[in-house]
Formats: C-alpha cells, structure tokens, sequence
C-alpha cells in the first residue's frame, strides 16, 4: 500500500491543481500507524484510497494506515472527481480540507433572428423553441445551432460556450427561398375553374399554379353541370405534384319558386334554414320531393311538400294564417278633484295604430270626434281623452285603428261605460 517512487510523486504533485486543498499533521499517541481525517465543501463525498471505494463519505477518517504517500479520490454528483495525495506519518493524523469543483451546466445561447419565430435544432434535435428564445444549462463545449423557418433557407453554426464566456448572443438575418412549388391540375371533363383557398386563379384546367411555398393548400374545381370537388394538396419545399379529379356529373335537378301572402317569410327546407326569404327561388335541386316550411312572426308555421321536377321551376303561392287576436280595449276614467275635469284612458290588449275615437256624451245623439293620426301605442299603454267637466251617465265611444301586427288589419271598437 506504500507509493514512494519518484514517479508517483510527480503524478500526485499534478493532482494538487485540480483542487484546493487545506493540509494538517496532528500527533496522535493512538497506535504507531497513522491516519487521514477528510472533510470537504460540500460535505457528503464518496472516499475512495487507491482506486477503491472506502464506504465512506466526508467528513470521516481512514484509520490505521501505515507510513507512506496515498491517493484520495472524492466523488460527488454534479461535482468534478478531485483526486490528491496525502503522506501518512506514524503515530500522526493528517486532515485534509477539500473545495470540490461545481460540474453544472451553467451555459446559455441566447437567439435571435430577423425575421423571427424559426424553429432551433440544437446537435441536429428540435428544441421545441422559436426565436426569439434561449438554451440553458450548456455544459462548456461546441455546439451546433440551425434555425429552420418556412420559405427561408435553413441556416446552421456553430457556438462555443467557454468557462470564460458561458453566455452567448447570436442575431441571425435568413435568407429568403424563392417558393418552387408546383400543383399540375387535369379533370375529367376539362375546363374546370379552378380555386385556391377560396380564391379564383383565373385558370381551367389543365394548368398548372406555380410559385407555391411548402404548405396546406384547398383546391376547389367548378364546372357547370357537374358537382363541385375540392381535393386537399401538401405540397413540401420545392416539390412538384399532379393531380388528376374525375368530376361527378350533377343529379337531374329543378328549382322551387316560393311566393307567400304577405310576404317576408322566412323558408326553411328539408327543417333547415335556407338563408331565404319569400318571394325567392330554392335553384339547383335535385329531381324529389322537398319538405318547405314558412315561418313569419304573428303567422302559423306553414309546412308542405314541394316536389321538383326536371329542368323544370315549380312555383307556390302560399296564404299565411293570421295568429293575432281581435283588438280589445278596456275603458276606465278618473275625475280630477279640484277642476272636476273627466279624463278617459283606454288601454289596448295588443300593439296598435289609433286613428280616432268618437265620443258620445250620455243623453245625446251627436258624435264628438277626437283624431290621433294613427299614433302608436303599446300592448298595456293608454290613451287619453280629456273632457272638461263631469257628466254622470253613460258615455258611447267608437275607436278605429290598424293592427300593427298580423295583417295589419283595420278594426273598429264601439264600447261605452257609466259614469257616475
């Protein structure tokens, strides 16, 4: 267990470079061997003595150690291994004090790039980050960085994170790729417009569309007589493809003319709203028999099957049914304490347009008429007349107005009520 070539003794001296070490002797009257008393910052320390793991961990001692020179090894995660020599003398106990060395990855590259938002591979792996962003915890080394952005060529480097420049700043202008991409286009028949997201080309097919970027693209084939088809393309960088659509030719078809009385119906077809209203035409349907129905405020629902016929326009005239009730009036008055005057309110059971109210005093055939120019008023809103002094007996009124709802039609009341 002694090491006392000359040898040796260079390789230990080199050791003391890679760690700071605190060295005491102590006379000790134990035995007349010696000891070694470690301890290190942090504590916790795997102590290996020639190699070989003493199962223990600073801060302990070695004990019963013979004269002579020894290597000490400390292991601790995330820590570098220290390793050092320590002469051992009789009867004595060197303790060593030992500053282990941080092995965190504590590196940083910091990215940005013009334009912005390219995705960082990291040693050729996606880092799931896009510029502008940062890679942490680097270890000291060379690394390769590739910033990867559609329609711009992808761009590689290399960084080096040093112990004496762990932060690294990179700014990056990519440079634009001229789009490539082609989507040759034929149906059956040709002739078909052809649409690109939604977007007229102004192109029949066969034609090609070029100048396309990597991408999803919608491409929608028109013809008249036939159905329209819509296919979906990926297209990758720079990559040429054709596409072949066999159009379907459209079922035998006719159109519905719906007209209603009154008009302003909302048409629903098959029960699903048609975005139509009457008088308006159901175009381009196939050969069948169709449930429409007619919905319009203040009217029933009205349903029936429409059928289509080939090339040709089958029309209805469809009368609505009236769900307003008849227009009622409740009559009341009040009479002012002090001037005696008499005021009549007449409230109304559904929203109206008032026109007159001709008044007939008690006891007397002549009408009094009161115009109101077929004012509007509300379900539950009243109207007043006003007379200027009180009469007990029975008073005669005839109302006459519009319906504001249903029809519209126009209505007369008479009603009369006792004053007393």
């Amino acid at each position: 267990m002694k090491f006392l070539s000359g040898i040796f003794l260079i390789i230990i001296t080199n050791l003391f470079v890679f760690s700071c070490i605190d060295e005491h002797v102590i006379e000790v009257n134990e035995n007349l061997n010696g000891s070694i008393y470690l301890t290190s910052e942090p504590n916790g320390a795997k102590i290996l003595l020639l190699g070989t793991d003493t199962k223990k961990v600073t801060p302990d001692s070695i004990v019963n150690l013979e004269s002579g020179l020894y290597e000490v090894t400390l292991q601790l995660e995330n820590y570098k291994d220290t390793s050092f020599a320590v002469q051992v003398f009789k009867n004595q106990k060197t303790t060593k004090n030992i500053k282990l060395k941080s092995n965190l990855a504590i590196g940083k590259i910091i990215l940005n790039s013009t334009p912005a938002n390219a995705e960082i591979f990291l040693n050729n792996n996606s880092t799931h980050k896009y510029t502008p962003d940062s890679l942490t915890n680097l270890a000291v080394g060379v690394y390769t960085i590739k910033l990867v952005l559609q329609n711009y060529i992808d761009t590689s480097f290399t960084v080096n994170i040093t112990e004496k420049k762990i932060t690294q700043t990179m700014g990056v202008v990519l440079k634009s790729s001229i789009p490539k991409g082609e989507i040759f286009l034929d149906s059956d028949p040709a002739g078909a417009k052809i649409f690109l997201n939604e977007n007229e080309t102004g192109k029949l097919t066969p034609d090609t569309l070029k100048g396309l970027s990597a991408g999803e693209y919608f491409i929608k084939l028109t013809h008249k007589e036939y159905l329209d088809t819509t296919i979906v393309v990926n297209l990758g960088n720079d990559q040429k493809t054709s596409k072949y659509v066999e159009l379907k030719p459209l079922p035998p078809h006719g159109n519905i003319y719906l007209e209603s009385d009154p008009i302003g119906a909302i048409i629903k077809l098959q029960g699903k709203a048609t975005g139509k209203v009457t008088p308006d035409t159901l175009s381009e349907l196939p050969v069948g028999a169709y449930l429409i129905t007619l919905s319009l405020k203040d009217f029933n629902d009205t349903s029936f099957i429409a059928n289509v016929e080939e090339d040709e326009t089958s029309e209805y005239e469809i009368t609505l049914v009236d769900t307003t009730s008849d227009v009622s009036t409740i009559i009341t008055y009040n009479i002012n304490a002090s001037t005696g005057q008499l005021k009549f309110l007449f409230t109304f059971n559904q929203d109206i347009a008032l026109d007159f109210i001709d008044l007939r005093e008690p006891n007397s055939s002549e009408a009094r008429s009161f115009p109101f120019y077929s004012q509007h008023y509300s379900e539950g809103t009243a109207a007043e007349i006003k007379y200027p002094e009180k009469k007990t007996g029975l008073w005669r009124f005839s109302i006459s107005g519009k319906k504001l709802g249903g029809r519209k039609d126009e209505f007369k009341i008479n009603k009369s009520i006792t004053v007393q």
